[in-house]
């Protein structure tokens, strides 16, 4: 059964589910989502592992008092990491989707006493977004109409029409309910701040520094985040591996949920072992 909880941390709120027992596993979401898309996962692994996902500050039930804190993929991993040291846990692997995907490699490098194994989902890797996102999202004018959507943000999350954005048609209804709900929860401050930071991440040139098995899963299909950022991970992390799933876009825990957990609980019981560099 999984449990809802909170804990105050400073000036930090953090809203996170747990279950099961065993060697603790983190899980976290991507960008504008929460901790609930992990349920199903959690359920998968709770007979063999002890679950806590996470929703990231300004995201789900997550919120902070810090008004000047940017919420980038940086300070997400500086929070996380200060979610564990609070909580005295030390996670045996970390899993991350899209922009938690981001914020678990930040982690992998800046923190390497954290965990000893890696999972990334459709990690965002060099900020190329599909369709020349960060070329568009980048430029002068673009960012100023950005800076400026805060005080209409509420009204925007209520505009008709608005769910086909969030909800892409080729996930279940049951999904596209919950995506949409977790968009209408997540702040203006963590929405901007958060794709802002994707756009300029170059997390590329340290992907050579990860020294813990590694497995990368991706959507041929991704449209979002593309599946390049994952094989690039995938060659360049010593002993990783990849699964590249040829019918799914960017979300595989819900698109192909029997493959995908069975992977991953297939990657956690392997042995862990040096990797040896290439």
């Amino acid at each position: 059964m999984i449990t809802v909880r909170n804990v105050n941390i400073g000036d930090h709120h953090f809203v996170y589910r747990t279950c099961g027992e065993g060697p603790d596993i983190l899980l976290l979401h991507g960008w504008v989502s929460s901790s609930r898309m992990w349920n199903a996962v959690m359920r998968h692994l709770a007979p063999h592992y002890r679950l806590w996902a996470l929703d990231l500050i300004g995201f789900g039930d997550s919120r902070t008092r810090d008004s000047v804190l940017e919420l980038s993929v940086n300070t997400h991993a500086a929070l996380v990491d200060e979610f564990c040291q609070h909580m005295n846990l030390h996670p045996f692997a970390v899993i991350g989707h899209s922009m938690g995907g981001s914020i678990a490699l930040t982690l992998a490098l800046d923190y390497p006493h954290l965990m000893q194994r890696l999972v990334l989902v459709c990690p965002v890797v060099t900020g190329g977004l599909h369709f020349n996102i960060a070329s568009i999202l980048g430029q002068p004018l673009v960012r100023k109409v950005m800076a400026s959507t805060e005080r209409w943000w509420d009204t925007m999350k209520a505009t008709p029409g608005l769910n086909l954005f969030v909800s892409p048609p080729y996930l279940s209804s049951e999904v596209n309910r919950r995506s949409f709900e977790d968009f209408r929860k997540a702040s203006w401050r963590a929405t901007h701040d958060g794709l802002v930071s994707l756009l300029h991440i170059h997390l590329e040139q340290r992907l050579n520094d990860v020294t813990i098995p590694t497995l990368l899963v991706t959507g041929s299909q991704d449209l979002t985040v593309p599946p390049a950022d994952s094989r690039l991970a995938a060659q360049r992390i010593s002993g990783s591996t990849l699964l590249e799933l040829s019918n799914c876009h960017h979300q595989p825990p819900d698109e192909a949920p029997e493959v995908f957990n069975r992977a991953v609980f297939n990657f956690l019981r392997q042995p862990v072992t040096s990797p040896q560099r290439r």
